[in-house]
């Protein structure tokens, strides 16, 4: 299976606007000015799901791609660097943290979740 496929096909209108880094070995939070990332489980139909809304959404409230959006295997993510990205009770449902200025102001996972649209509008607001 082309993951880099998969996730496109999966953000729909999002597509071009979505950087597939499959181990996150290109991604460094402290480069990010405005950004999402998106630990998506391939094989999780929760993720799947996740992921679409999500992207759905970014359509809807960053219409002037001011959000990088990067996204990521949890499978093919280094298990020490996982915790960074992702937080500490990570379950494969569409894990996801909000960066602004090299710094993670927000997770969303299986211990924290959060109003995804209005976590992305407080990020575009900063």
């Amino acid at each position: 299976m082309d993951r880099t496929a998969s996730v496109m096909n999966l953000a729909g209108d999002a597509a071009d606007r979505v950087t597939f880094d499959a181990n996150l070995s290109a991604t460094n939070i402290a480069d990010i000015s405005c950004g999402v990332i998106f630990v998506h489980a391939f094989w999780a139909g929760s993720s799947v799901t996740a992921l679409k809304r999500f992207c759905e959404m970014l359509v809807r409230v960053d219409p002037n791609r001011r959000l990088t959006f990067t996204v990521c295997n949890i499978d093919e993510i280094e298990p020490e660097r996982i915790d960074l990205y992702a937080g500490d009770h990570t379950g494969g449902n569409g894990d996801i943290v909000w960066v602004r200025d090299g710094v993670v102001l927000a997770r969303h996972n299986a211990s924290r979740c959060c109003d995804l649209e209005a976590t992305t509008r407080n990020l575009l607001a900063e």
